[in-house]
């Protein structure tokens, strides 16, 4: 920690480093209000693609990166 040996750390001329305290501060945030209101619109159409993983599986990670690729290819 302090670049020398315990038993040097008395010698004279050897420079120790000192730390402050740790201290934490926790914020919890919450007390904005967010007005909102509930609006019906007409109907419309969406459109997307989907699959079906194993989350079971040996390996679903590998699943879901290969959809990906397959859904968003990076060459023309």
């Amino acid at each position: 920690m302090h670049g020398v040996m315990p038993m040097s750390a008395r010698d004279k001329g050897v420079t120790l480093k000192a730390y402050p305290r740790l201290s934490f501060h926790i914020s919890i945030r919450g007390d904005v209000e967010i007005y909102y209101k509930i609006e019906e619109k007409p109907a419309f159409e969406m459109f997307g693609i989907s699959t079906l993983v194993n989350a079971d599986g040996e390996n679903p990670f590998i699943e879901y990166l290969n959809f990906g690729r397959s859904a968003f290819p990076t060459e023309p």
